[in-house]
């Protein structure tokens, strides 16, 4: 009975000393794979910061330079507008000396009329083209912000 006693005792002291080491390595493993973790957290979290203040970065460069743009886009539309204002004056003050021009006829030799009807004629082509290159101007403006407004909305 003693030697039976004795082989329980040799096993149960195995059997705490083997479960100590068990939970030993366990520990030793599981403070292996926290220190593993954290440091893969830490990468991850300074990885995505570097991200995210290269997209900030990016996208303060294309507010920036889309801002830009518009505010180019406004002035050149001012501009624009501005010449189509002058345009319609001149059209308007080239119709009016042509109405004057009609009822002075009856006052004047024919040659005069005919060579201020001719100086009448060329200067209404003038402002006909001029009229032709502000609207083109126009409508390559109107394309150009259209363009910008479709881009504003993805940024």
């Amino acid at each position: 009975k003693s030697e039976l006693e004795r082989q329980q005792s040799a096993l149960k002291t195995e059997l705490e000393r083997q479960q100590s080491m068990l939970t030993t390595d366990l520990e030793r493993q599981t403070r292996t794979l926290q220190t593993e973790l954290e440091q893969q957290q830490s990468t991850l979290k300074t990885e995505l910061e570097r991200q995210q203040s290269t997209l900030k970065t990016e996208l303060e460069r294309q507010h920036n330079t889309l801002k830009t743009e518009v505010e180019r886009q406004q002035s050149t539309l001012k501009t624009v507008l501005l010449l189509e204002k002058e345009t319609v004056q001149k059209v308007r003050d080239l119709e009016s000396a042509f109405e004057e021009l009609r009822h002075s006829h009856s006052n004047g030799s024919r040659r005069d009329v005919e060579e201020q009807l001719k100086g009448l004629g060329e200067a209404v082509s003038a402002q006909n083209q001029m009229l032709r290159q502000v609207s083109s101007r126009h409508s390559a403006l109107e394309k150009r912000i259209d363009q910008i407004d479709e881009i504003q909305p993805a940024v």
